[in-house]
């Protein structure tokens, strides 16, 4: 994984849940409200392209409606970080079928020609 690229900090916390990676509540230069995501389907810190995405109802019981301006390919991740569900979405609305999800705390996100442009937390009921 690349370096981080941020000043150095002190008195910070990190943890990890699944293969996710997270920094925060130290000290920079006087700021203390950084908070930083590392993800094993990125390298670095990268921030997503700015592309228009709804995902509901959050939290959801058998079907996620999706709407993006951009085609793509939506993954589902559970608290361990391991994929367990995955659907193509177009660049409209889309309904999909997660009825046999249980029930908890997913990772997603949505990638198109391997760049990732959403991201984000879902609950299942």
């Amino acid at each position: 994984m690349a370096n981080f690229g941020g000043q150095p900090s002190c008195c910070h916390v990190t943890f990890t849940i699944g293969n996710f990676g997270y920094v925060g509540t130290g000290y920079a230069s006087g700021n203390s409200q950084m908070f930083w995501e590392y993800s094993p389907v990125s390298v670095g810190v990268a921030e997503t392209d700015k592309v228009k995405v709804s995902l509901y109802p959050n939290p959801f019981t058998d079907f996620l409606c999706v709407e993006s301006e951009r085609e793509g390919e939506l993954l589902l991740f559970d608290i361990q970080g391991k994929v367990v569900s995955g659907a193509r979405i177009s660049a409209s609305q889309n309904k999909i079928d997660l009825s046999g999800l249980p029930s908890g705390t997913y990772g997603y996100q949505i990638a198109s020609g391997g760049k990732v442009f959403a991201k984000g937390r879902l609950v299942a009921q």
